[in-house]
């Protein structure tokens, strides 16, 4: 063939459509498979795609050698056209004298040559920014052959341009490339869509074609070579040894899921939790509202937190409470609101305090009407329920295991308005016990009655000891003894009280501003020891130290202690030894809740203020745990400062912890500020309230702050470890195995 039609326009321009067509179905055929497969492909691709950037370094390398041995070889050519100047034509050769004939004629002069026709070269050829191949003709024609390597790659493939020669190095290059392609996108084949659940079509691990490929249409656990958890939308491929799943459905089903920045995920409801459990999906935690977080068991709420940071268990109203529990006692014959059962150890020496209530007021101008560190309240009995004991507070008879052990103990000291023991009601109160009265009644017994007029003075003393003991006494002095005993004889006494005080009716016209069944004076400081009530009994069936037996409140205005008396900076302090039983409690609630308390039943409540004067408190304290040294040997096996037992789901709605602190500088319904790891056994859904993984993020966005490059493939990292730069996304599929893909923009 002659030069000049090798590489005639027409010819040239044929080739090219026809290639270059063939390349573009070629390539968008790979594009469409390449979306399907892209997860579990892509190392593929980054390995085709840098044989072909390989190949077409070399020969783009050859063509600038080649395109000059082209354009030297075309005879007589003329200026290129729309291209650079083409290099002008050599004068064409005399023809050779022709042969001799038979008896002929010489044979005339051969005509000179004629111009060479003009060339159809590659005058530029270069890969665009998305990828693709960009081909210039000397004819003014570019062709677009379609993207052949990433983006990324683009920027690093030379812009070959050179005037005159030949496109045919262009040509092999995309033959090349074609080959390439198309041994690239036979690398899967689908094979339709398959049951998990059933295993239809049936496959069995490690046994299969390589690249063929399944999508699943029906999620399910049927085992693959170790892979259990399909969903809809994956894809089982086979990868010439193995089953391998690549996840493909419209939600993410993983086995382990890490992250590290933030995780958003769907509000959920009550009955479908943003976070949950997969085959318990109606149990996790919720965002019923904007700054509230809620916990679902069974699709009933249990606890939540309100955007004020307040805590309801079984209450959803928590307007007025930093934690509320309304939940409804049941489950056992004996049932806890609260219980406290830890086992002091040893290296509690100086005091431990079941409960401890400290609250201070905010430095601002303001009045708070009262404080109750603790308050015992009932509502109504139901009509045909009832109570035989109702206790505001109950000193058991095992209080006894203390050199000094105090049913109750007040020591406030004297003052205008300080009572160690105030009882304001007009109820009763009982004493089953002896009982000392500004001393520690003794074993001998006695009565004390008072009966006589008051009159003779505006302050009347109807018993007044006013004695001067003497030096002589010095074991004790009684002002009261009472002492009494029964005959011996067969006869049984109803009642047998030590002190009686049963007022009268009031005159006609007349007003008592004040009534004290027994009234302890604020002189009451001089001795060591000094107590405005002491009672010393025994435990013992029926036995009680202070036992009130009436419905009436009881008022104390100093502070309590119980089993300590240091009671300095504290209002209530249980610093009694906890023994007794291996399982023992510091402070129990456990009132049965009656049918009429239809709004909320408080056993713990909390509510902090501050005294109306201009201060600071660095830190206030609604619930606070700390632990001393151990000591001695002694060790905890398990701690928790703030313990949910199992048993918390008997309400509607069951909340382990619940906060509803509104949003706002400086406020947290969690925080978390100490280094140590957290722990959820449970899923975790962040924006929703179905978790269906370990954690379930509800958002379209998932945000990694900082970026991160692997040192190497083999760099250190855990599976699952993922992390990203600016040119790469990083995935560690194996302990220290990394794949990375490349990012492009668009």
């Amino acid at each position: 063939m002659e030069i000049n039609k090798l590489f005639d326009n027409d010819s040239i321009e044929n080739m090219a459509d026809n290639v270059f067509g063939s390349v573009n179905n070629a390539v968008s055929e790979v594009r469409e498979m390449q979306r399907k497969k892209v997860a579990e492909n892509v190392q593929l691709i980054v390995q085709a795609l840098k044989k072909i950037e390989q190949d077409i370094y070399e020969k783009y390398d050859f063509i600038g050698g080649n395109l000059e041995k082209r354009i030297l070889s075309i005879k007589d050519g003329k200026d290129g056209i729309n291209g650079r100047d083409g290099r002008d034509g050599k004068d064409g050769k005399q023809g050779k004298d022709g042969k001799p004939g038979r008896d002929g004629k010489d044979g005339k002069n051969g005509l000179n040559g004629q111009n060479g026709e003009d060339g159809v070269s590659v005058v530029n050829a270069h890969i665009d920014f998305d990828g693709s191949l960009i081909i210039s003709l000397s004819t003014g024609k570019e062709i677009n052959v379609g993207e052949v390597v990433a983006p990324a790659l683009a920027e690093q493939i030379k812009v070959i341009t050179n005037g005159g020669g030949t496109s045919q190095s262009v040509l092999d290059t995309l033959t090349s490339l074609q080959s390439q392609i198309d041994a690239l996108s036979g690398a899967t084949i689908y094979k339709g869509l398959w049951n998990a659940s059933t295993n239809t079509p049936t496959l069995t691990s490690s046994v299969g074609t390589s690249g063929n490929f399944y999508i699943v249409s029906v999620a399910g656990s049927t085992n693959l070579n170790g892979i259990t958890n399909w969903d809809v939308g994956d894809w089982a491929i086979f990868n010439g040894s193995v089953w391998q799943r690549v996840e493909g459905g419209a939600n993410g089903n993983f086995t382990t899921l890490s992250v590290s920045g933030v995780a958003t995920f769907s509000a959920g409801t009550v009955s479908a939790p943003a976070i949950t459990t997969s085959g318990d999906t109606n149990t996790g935690i919720y965002f019923p509202s904007a700054d509230t977080i809620a916990f679902t068991e069974g699709g009933t709420e249990r606890m939540r937190i309100d955007s004020s940071g307040n805590v309801g268990i079984g209450s959803t109203s928590l307007t007025g409470y930093s934690l509320r529990i309304a939940k409804n006692p049941t489950g056992a014959t004996t049932t806890y609101g609260v219980s406290l059962e830890g086992t002091v150890q040893s290296d509690v020496t100086g005091s431990y305090y079941g409960y401890f209530s400290a609250p201070a007021t905010a430095a601002s101008a303001f009045t708070l009407s009262s404080i109750r560190h603790f308050e015992a309240f009932q509502s109504t009995i139901g009509s045909t329920s009832t109570v035989t004991n109702q206790y505001g507070f109950l000193a058991g008879s095992t209080l006894t295991g203390a050199t000094n052990n105090y049913g109750f103990y007040g020591n406030i000291a004297s003052g205008t308005n300080r009572y160690n023991f105030y009882a304001n009601g007009t109820a009763e109160n009982y004493f089953a016990g002896n009982v000392g009265i500004g001393a520690i009644a003794g074993s001998t017994a006695g009565q004390l009655r008072i009966a006589g007029n008051g009159s003779g003075a505006t302050t009347f003393n109807g018993i007044s000891l006013e004695t001067s003991i003497q030096s002589g006494v010095t074991a004790g002095w009684r002002g009261l003894l009472i002492r009494p005993t029964t005959q011996a004889t067969s006869f049984t006494l109803n009642n047998l009280i030590g002190v009686y005080i049963n007022p009268q009716t009031f005159g006609a016209g007349s007003t008592v501003t004040n009534q004290y069944g027994v009234h302890v004076e604020n002189t009451l400081t001089g001795a060591t020891n000094n107590y405005g009530f002491y009672s010393n009994i025994a435990s013992g069936s029926n036995r009680y130290n202070f036992y009130a037996n009436g419905t009436a409140d009881n008022y104390f205005a100093g502070s309590v202690g119980i089993g300590s008396t240091s009671l300095t900076q504290y209002n209530l302090r249980i610093s009694k030894t906890i023994t007794g039983n291996a399982d023992s409690v510091g402070v129990l609630t456990n009132g049965l809740v009656q049918s009429d308390v239809t709004a909320s039943a408080v056993y713990y409540q909390a509510q902090i203020g501050l005294a109306a004067s201009a201060f600071t408190t660095t830190n206030v304290y609604g619930f606070y745990a700390g632990q001393t040294a151990l000591s001695g040997g002694a060790a905890i096996t398990n701690q928790s400062g703030f313990y949910v037992a199992s048993t918390l789901t008997g309400a509607t709605n069951n909340y382990g912890f619940r906060s509803d602190i509104a949003s706002g500088t400086g406020r947290y319904n969690f925080y978390a500020n100490g280094t140590a790891d957290n722990y959820f056994a449970g899923n975790v859904g962040i924006g929703t309230s179905s978790p269906t993984a370990k954690l379930d993020v509800s958002s379209d966005v998932f945000r990694l702050r900082t970026a991160k490059t692997p040192a190497s493939a083999s760099a250190t990292g855990n599976a699952g470890d993922i992390c990203w730069d600016s040119s790469y996304i990083y995935v560690c599929v194996a302990t220290n195995t990394w794949k990375r893909v490349a990012i492009a923009t668009w």
